[in-house]
C-alpha cells in the first residue's frame, strides 16, 4: 500500500471515531431530556453506540418484538429498583423506541426510569439510584446511592445496551458512557448494618460528576460473567469519584464477593440464578 493510501485509511479511522463520539453524546443527550433538571432524585445513565451498526424496523410488529424482548430480559438481568418500570409502557420516536414511567402534560419528564432504543443499536437508559437518606440529621441536602444498589443497577443498564445491540444485528465494540446525574450533593454508602442506611465515612460528597468512558465487546454484556466483569469496572470508575477506591461486590474477574451484598437484594437472587463465580474475599480497607 502506497503512502498516501496509508495516510487516507488513518484520517477515515480518525474521521470515524471522531463520529462515533458525537453519536454517543447525541444519544445520551437525548434521553437526558426525559429528566426533571430540578429534580433531586439521583440518576445512573448508561449511554451505548456500536462500533459496526445495526438495524432495526420500526413498526407494530417491531414495537411489539421490543416489548417481548423486555420481557426476556427479566429473565436474564437482577431487575433492580427503578429498572422495573422500562417495557411496560413503550412508545416510538424518530428511529427509536421509548420506554419509562413519563408524567406531565406541557412538559413530560420520567418518574424514575427512561430508555431510548435506536434502530442502529445505539442505547441509553436512565434510572433513579439514590435518595435521601438524612432519617432526621441535619445534612438533608444531599442523596446517597447505596453500593449494592449501584452494582446491581450497572450490570441492569449494560445488560439492556448490549443486548439491545445485539438484537439490532450490529457486530464488534460497543462504546459506553456511564455517569450520575442530580441536582443535589450525592454521597455512596451501604444498607449492611441491619438494614439502615449508612454513609461510608472514607467518602466524599460529590456535586460535579465524571463521564466515565468505556469500550466493550457486544459479547461482554451479554454474558453473565463476563457482564459482571464490564459492570465492575464502570463501578470502579464511579465510586472513585467519590474516594471510594473499588466496588465492594463485583470483581473484574467477573465474581461477586458474597459478604458484601445484602442477603434479600436483586443481586444476591440473580447470581443464585447464573453460573456467575460467588466468593468469599474480604476486601482490605
Amino acid at each position: 500500500m502506497r503512502e498516501p493510501e496509508v495516510a487516507d485509511r488513518y484520517r477515515q479511522r480518525f474521521a470515524s471515531a471522531t463520529s462515533k463520539l458525537e453519536r454517543l453524546e447525541s444519544v445520551d443527550a437525548s434521553v437526558r431530556r426525559w429528566l426533571d433538571p430540578d429534580s433531586t432524585q439521583t440518576w445512573l445513565v448508561v449511554s451505548a453506540v456500536p462500533d459496526a451498526e445495526g438495524r432495526l424496523p420500526i413498526g407494530f410488529a417491531g414495537r411489539e418484538a421490543t416489548k417481548q424482548s423486555f420481557d426476556a430480559l427479566r429473565g436474564r438481568l437482577p431487575y433492580d429498583g427503578a429498572f422495573t418500570f422500562l417495557g411496560a409502557n413503550l412508545t416510538v420516536g424518530f428511529r427509536r423506541y421509548i420506554t419509562g414511567d413519563m408524567r406531565g402534560e406541557n412538559v413530560i419528564y420520567a418518574r424514575e426510569a427512561v430508555a431510548e432504543l435506536h434502530t442502529d443499536g445505539a442505547s441509553a437508559a436512565a434510572t433513579v439510584v439514590g435518595w435521601d437518606w438524612s432519617r432526621g440529621q441535619t445534612d438533608t441536602t444531599s442523596n446517597t446511592i447505596g453500593d449494592t444498589r449501584l452494582a446491581t443497577a450497572l450490570i441492569d443498564h449494560l445488560g439492556l445496551v448490549g443486548e439491545h445491540a445485539r438484537r439490532a444485528g450490529a457486530s464488534g465494540t460497543i462504546n459506553v458512557h456511564v455517569s450520575v446525574q442530580s441536582s443535589q450533593p450525592v454521597g455512596i454508602g451501604h444498607t449492611r448494618q441491619f438494614g439502615q442506611g449508612q454513609r461510608f465515612d472514607d467518602t466524599r460528597t460529590v456535586s460535579d460528576f465524571d463521564r466515565a468512558a468505556h469500550t466493550f465487546g457486544i459479547d461482554d454484556l451479554t454474558d453473565p460473567g463476563r457482564l459482571v466483569a464490564a459492570a465492575a469496572i464502570a463501578c470502579n470508575d464511579l465510586l472513585a469519584t467519590f474516594g471510594f477506591p473499588e466496588g465492594l461486590q463485583l470483581t473484574t474477574d467477573g465474581a461477586v464477593r458474597r459478604n458484601y451484598v445484602e442477603i434479600d437484594s436483586d443481586l444476591n437472587r440473580w447470581v443464585g440464578r447464573y453460573e456467575v463465580p460467588i466468593i468469599d474475599e474480604q476486601v482490605a480497607r
